[in-house]
């Protein structure tokens, strides 16, 4: 054998080792630098969550109160019937969302009837033709006398 014949070994070129080790940082970078960053960011990014202001809680008797009142305004002429309707459907649905968990402001009636809220969904039933129908009604009807009921079956 011939010196000739030995091969030297093979260098391997500079940039693969470099890029070995940056491959390695950089991985160890993203398990450290994303979950930093992600709770950075979180707490600097305000909540997206909007929550509806409640109004005052009126209670049993404001809301009796109120059905008195637009019902004495829809007489007076003060208010249109279709006004009172939509009013008394509001009185009846804040009473409802008083202290619980579910706001009934702006449920559906679907969505009413599978809550449980029921009477609620009911007078509401009630005050909704009347409300968004093409010509005016003239007579408020039982329309209170509905919303008292509902109120009163719900205390």
């Amino acid at each position: 054998m011939l010196v000739a014949d030995v091969v030297p070994p093979l260098l391997y070129f500079w940039l693969w080792p470099l890029l070995g080790a940056f491959a390695v940082l950089l991985i160890v970078a993203w398990f450290v630098l994303v979950p930093l960053l992600s709770r950075l960011l979180t707490r600097t990014r305000p909540s997206t969550a909007v929550s509806r202001p409640r109004p005052a809680a009126r209670g049993f008797a404001g809301t009796m109160a109120e059905i008195d009142e637009v019902e004495r305004a829809a007489l007076a002429d003060e208010i249109s019937v279709r006004e009172a309707h939509l009013r008394l459907s509001e009185l009846v649905r804040s009473y409802a969302s008083e202290g619980r968990m579910y706001d009934a402001r702006t449920m559906t009636l679907t969505e009413l009837r599978d809550n449980g809220m029921l009477i609620v969904a009911q007078a509401v039933a009630q005050f909704y033709p009347i409300a968004f129908q093409e010509e005016e009604l003239t007579e408020l009807g039982p329309a209170p006398q509905i919303a008292r009921e509902a109120v009163r079956a719900w205390n």
